[in-house]
């Protein structure tokens, strides 16, 4: 695929290449745009300039016990978190350019397979069997333990502004609110069980993707979901990965691309009222 060009267009030209020791698991840049973080089954975590990628500016962190699964920044740069397969989340403290290890938080006999940061505190949620537990890293103490009760935790996302956390699992999805983890979770109650979740970048719509082959796509009114949800059918397996698109056709409001075994597909809400 490299050095493909078109006549009178524009080309694209590989700049800079790395090779990990195994199979790379996750990629995420820093909200500045300026360093790629990369993580591997073997335990590696590098951190590759996106100015001036060569071999002497590369960044190595401390590698992990065990295969990596998820990596990610906190919404501000500040942070790097990341969770593997023996149950460890490690996070590094971005000083300047240099990440400084800051927390290991351990759950041994659990894979941290989901991890998100708040989007404006420092908090970090992660997965750990069937409860989620929300980690404040200024204080380094986890603040909630949230209980999905039914199966083990599937799926993890924040609200793009607010503080609410959305738990994805067997028969539905639970929201949290930060400003009272005590407060009993609100339940959209789903026939299958949600895989992936993903919110617009409007804020007002939920998409879940199920194990049933089916995706549900729910308007949020304010702290709640419309009664009524959209859902559509017909893929060829279940729904693993869901991404909404920052820009849609003139015609169409928002967009969403759905990964279900070989396809992708794209929906487009239709700006004319219909029953769903």
């Amino acid at each position: 695929m490299f050095g493909l060009k078109s006549t009178g267009r524009q080309t694209w030209k590989r700049t800079f290449r790395y090779q990990l020791s195994e199979y790379v698991t996750q990629v995420a840049w820093s909200p500045s745009g300026h360093t790629l973080a990369a993580c591997s089954a073997a335990g590696e975590i590098v951190l590759l300039p996106f100015e001036n990628a060569v071999a002497g500016s590369i960044e190595y962190l401390a590698p992990s016990s065990g295969p990596i699964e998820r990596l990610a920044f906190s919404a501000d740069g500040q942070f790097l978190a990341t969770g593997d397969q023996t149950g460890q989340v490690r996070i590094w403290s971005c000083e300047g350019q240099t990440f400084v290890p800051l927390l290991t938080h351990h759950r041994s006999g659990h894979w941290i397979e989901h991890l998100c940061w708040h989007p404006t505190q420092p908090l970090l949620a992660f997965n750990v069997g069937h409860t989620a537990e929300i980690l404040n890293v200024t204080t380094q103490t986890v603040v909630a333990t949230l209980d999905f009760e039914n199966s083990s935790v599937l799926c993890l996302t924040w609200h793009p502004s607010k503080g609410l956390l959305m738990m994805g699992g067997y028969q539905g999805i639970k929201v949290w609110n930060s400003q009272d983890w005590q407060e009993e979770p609100l339940v959209v109650e789903l026939d299958s069980a949600s895989l992936a979740i993903a919110w617009s970048p409007d804020e007002k719509y939920l998409a879940s993707g199920n194990l049933d082959r089916t995706i549900t796509v729910l308007e949020w009114l304010g702290e709640t979901p419309n009664s009524k949800p959209w859902v559509m059918r017909g893929f060829p397996g279940k729904i693993r990965h869901l991404a909404w698109s920052p820009l849609c056709s003139t015609e169409s409001e928002s967009c969403l691309a759905a990964a279900s075994m070989e396809g992708v597909v794209i929906w487009e809400r239709d700006p004319d009222p219909f029953i769903g």
